[in-house]
């Protein structure tokens, strides 16, 4: 059920998801600071649009908490639900599904601030409410347990993020055929956390495997490059550097930088990886070119932002 349904209407709603989708992308891409500002930009029309006491609202407050979290500041994390607390008991009390989004996101929380033990808590409820609600087995039911493995990361314990990721893969396996971008995605993810503990081959396979899923999924011409660019950092970092530079001149060449934002700071990161392995073979004269084109980008980044 979506979290606006009984709040406002499916016309109303629309606008305020598609704002949503960009702050969440801009999260994913590690763009905290635009992210925040177009999640407080979504929930201050939630709030005009209805009041601060239903569902919507606490579903884009859980996601605010996550980036400040992400941002570094658990303290702020946590106050943004305390101003929830009487309607978060009464959304408790009757169940409701928005819980489950309130628990995912205390149990990350928790994780971050190293209190194991009440992270594992509220993740087994969210699991009984999920079963309750019939979504254990729903793509919603990867969220929560997604959370934990970029917290595990966070912390830099590889082997507790191996484990959650291996967990979400069996969700993802159950949920999405393996032709898909979705299975692709928490596969190639995979691969890269597998490489983190020291399977490097075994994560250049997996890695491999998912590309090719990607590349071949009715869906590949819509999604985001983000596993051919995990892939090609990937090789760049475990010393495959012709293919790494290969594979990023390609991706970067098919990047549109045009009203997209987060596809030109992607732009520009690339254009940096690639700088750095042609500096690194002292190849100066092709550093040159990239580093001209990455001044061009942040002059248009000038645009996108207002920033002189």
């Amino acid at each position: 059920m979506l979290p606006s349904y009984g709040v406002m209407s499916e016309l109303e709603a629309k606008p305020i998801y598609q704002q949503l989708a960009r702050a969440r992308d801009l999260m994913d891409d590690d763009e905290l600071k635009e992210a925040q500002a177009a999640f407080i930009e979504t929930i201050d029309r939630i709030s005009r649009a209805s009041n601060d006491s239903n569902p919507f609202y606490v579903a884009v407050s859980c996601m605010i908490s996550v980036c400040e979290a992400n941002r570094g500041d658990l303290i702020l994390a946590e106050r943004i639900l305390d101003k929830q607390a009487d309607y978060l008991k009464q959304l408790d009390q009757e169940q409701h599904p928005a819980v489950i989004e309130v628990l995912a996101t205390l149990s990350y929380l928790r994780y971050l601030n190293d209190q194991m033990d009440e992270s594992a808590g509220f993740m087994q409820k969210v699991r009984t409410l999920q079963a309750q609600h019939g979504l254990d087995n729903s793509a919603e039911s990867i969220v929560p347990q997604q959370l934990i493995v970029v917290a595990a990361l966070k912390k830099g314990d590889f082997e507790a993020a191996l484990d959650q990721q291996n967990a979400v893969m069996n969700l993802v396996t159950r949920i999405y055929p393996p032709t898909s971008i979705e299975f692709a995605d928490s596969l190639a993810f995979l691969g890269a956390i597998t490489a983190m503990n020291g399977g490097e081959d075994e994560g250049l396979d997996l890695l491999n495997e998912a590309v090719k899923i990607a590349e071949r999924s009715p869906e590949a011409g819509t999604k985001p490059i983000s596993i051919r660019q995990m892939h090609g950092l990937f090789l760049k970092f475990t010393g495959h550097t012709a293919e790494a530079e290969t594979l990023l001149t390609s991706i970067v060449d098919g990047i549109a930088v045009k009203g997209s934002f987060p596809n030109l700071t992607s732009k520009l990161t690339l254009l940096t990886e690639l700088a750095d392995i042609h500096h690194a073979a002292a190849n100066y004269e092709s550093v040159i070119p990239l580093a001209e084109e990455g001044v061009t980008l942040i002059t248009t980044a000038r645009s996108f932002t207002g920033v002189s």
